[in-house]
């Protein structure tokens, strides 16, 4: 515990300290602590993506305490922090799961699906929206490197076919 109080003076904005210590006082039975450093974690840097890990903490220790209604607010708020993150999202899908709620598990898994905007190509790989959109610059970048040569292959053969019926002009870069 000292360790984490010093941590947390150090860098209040940690919030891994917050979670960590979170997690250490719920494994000693001390819940009501837990739940304060939890959300003393949320609070260190509320639009943080690590706000959803500290979220999901929080959530498996509600939902193993008994409190799975809060436990799903709580990956709620998670998702919400960090959308991609698939351990938020299976620990969400595994307590609806285990509670009997499969077509809610169903609805989560596609929910996840969407927010991940996951593109399967043919080959089978799946690669994300970032790297769609990576491709898609690559390929403007790349059309636009073919559209320049192709201008300047089109303006070439038109000035040697010009110059083909006067007299030859060098090229600018060949040598004299």
């Amino acid at each position: 515990r000292d360790l984490f109080d010093q941590a947390s003076k150090i860098n209040p904005q940690h919030q891994q300290v917050w979670q960590a210590w979170g997690l250490m006082e719920w494994k000693l039975n001390n819940v009501d602590a837990a739940r304060d450093l939890f959300q003393r974690g949320v609070w260190a840097n509320p639009r943080s993506r690590i706000t959803g890990s500290v979220f999901q903490a929080w959530g498996m220790m509600e939902a193993e305490e008994g409190n799975p209604s809060l436990a799903r607010k709580l990956y709620k708020l998670g998702v919400k922090a960090d959308p991609r993150s698939p351990a938020t999202w299976n620990v969400w899908i595994r307590l609806e799961e285990q509670e009997g709620r499969f077509e809610r598990a169903k609805e989560l898994r596609m929910l996840e699906m969407e927010s991940n905007e996951r593109v399967t190509t043919y080959t089978g790989v799946e690669i994300g929206r970032e790297d769609v959109e990576m491709a898609s610059s690559v390929s403007g970048t790349l059309q636009w490197t073919v559209n320049q040569i192709s201008k300047w292959f089109t303006s070439t053969t038109t000035a040697e076919s010009q110059s083909e019926s006067s007299e030859s002009k060098p090229l600018p870069f060949a040598e004299e």
